[in-house]
């Protein structure tokens, strides 16, 4: 919350947090935020939380996750990746 803060401060940014929201919801709002980005903009992705390992795979912690149904109820770091690969945004901060 405090970086939040500091980056609203500053002026530049716009800041959107998301405390306790379930996998699904946090994925459809990177994916909207990644898709309306353009090639001047910068996208800052900051996670606080735990990540557990399945397989050779990161997945962080949601509001809704379970850990023996991991893929379905976390965030997969591989679909991030995968889903800045495909945006237009000229710089992501993750």
């Amino acid at each position: 919350r405090h970086l939040a803060a500091v980056l609203r401060d500053a002026g530049r940014f716009a800041v959107q947090q998301f405390v306790d929201w379930k996998s699904h919801d946090l994925l459809k709002i990177i994916t909207r935020t990644l898709r309306a980005a353009e090639r001047g903009d910068l996208v800052l992705i900051y996670y606080s939380g735990h990540g557990k390992r399945f397989g050779n795979h990161l997945c962080l912690a949601t509001a809704d996750t379970e850990l023996d149904s991991l893929y379905a109820t976390s965030l997969r770091m591989m679909d991030i990746r995968e889903l800045i690969r495909d945006s237009r945004v000229g710089q992501t901060i993750l």
